[in-house]
Order: structure tokens, then sequence, then C-alpha cells
């Protein structure tokens, strides 16, 4: 029987929470509980990143599992302000650490026929691909409908600079759209 993401996830946060059981801490069952919580509800949103970061949704809930179980299982999850955000820059670590191993994360430029409708999908394709990583993860998740403090957290960048980035990135896309 295949099991959902939902379903996974659900499994590991009870192991954790048996995990926590057999510990002695009082207190570190509480948090750690409460992190099994907090990522449960965050799990569709961290999804929603990994799968527009790396464009296939197998393996952005292979990367989103394996996140989450990094998180379950740090010593350190008791000082984690943002849950979202470290969980997100995990991600984004281990995207990037397979993307050695194998081939660039947003992969290659698609061979897309530049013959047809001008402005047509094939030609938003190959302008997107052609922007660099940067600017594909912004406006990715801006289009996922991420807010400007929630990129900033995530990317740990200023807010300033997650509208800086925006607008050139956005600008860079139209003007080559136009050409």
């Amino acid at each position: 029987m295949a099991h959902s993401s939902q379903d996974k996830m659900d499994e590991m946060v009870a192991l954790q929470k048996q995990e926590v059981g057999k510990q002695k801490d009082v207190s570190h069952k509480e948090s750690s509980g409460a992190m099994g919580e907090i990522l449960v509800g965050a799990y569709p949103k961290l999804l929603r990143f990994a799968t527009a970061y790396v464009r296939d949704k197998i393996k952005a809930e292979d990367f989103v599992m394996d996140a989450i179980e990094r998180v379950l299982r740090s010593s350190k999850s008791n000082d984690i302000g943002n849950v979202e955000a470290y969980t997100i820059t995990i991600i984004k670590n281990l995207v990037k650490d397979d993307a050695k191993k194998h081939k660039p994360i947003y992969g290659e430029v698609p061979d897309v026929a530049d013959k047809r409708e001008p402005g047509g999908i094939e030609d938003i394709k190959r302008v997107f691909f052609r922007l660099g990583e940067q600017c594909q993860e912004i406006l990715d998740l801006f289009g996922l409908g991420y807010s400007y403090a929630e990129l900033s957290e995530a990317l740990d960048i200023p807010p300033g600079t997650v509208a800086s980035r925006k607008a050139r990135c956005s600008d860079n896309f139209r003007q080559e759209l136009e050409r």
C-alpha cells in the first residue's frame, strides 16, 4: 500500500514522540512534541518550497522528509527560533549537496523551439531558465505566495534585499521576454 507524504510525516512525528517519551527530561519532551506539531503544520508550505526549488515533487518530498528528520533529531531543536525558516535552510543545503553529486538544481536550459508564438510558454521557460538560480528561487517563491518577510527569513537576507532582488529579477525577466 502506497503511503502519502502526510502519512509519512505523521509516522515520523509519532516516532519522534515515542523517542521523546523515552527521554527523562520533561521540558525536552514538551518542546520536541511541540516541534513535531509545528512541522506538521508547516509541511504543506515546506513541500511547496521544495517542489519549486527542485521542480520534481518526488525529490521534493524526499528532501522535506530528510530535513524534518534532521530537525527532529537535532539536539539543538530547543534553540530554534523560526522552525520553518530553519527547515527551509536545511532543505536548501540538502538540495545543494545533492546537486554537487548529480546535476545543477534547476537543470539545464530546456531545449524549446524559439520559432513558436512570441511570448508563449516556450519563451517564458527559456527566459526563466536563463535568469540564474537566485532569480529563479525568488520569483518561484513569490509565485507560491511567500511574502517579503517569509522570504527574508527563509533565505536569511534582509527584507530590503529581497525586495531589490525581486525587482531586479522581474525587470530582467521582462526585458528578456521583450527581446
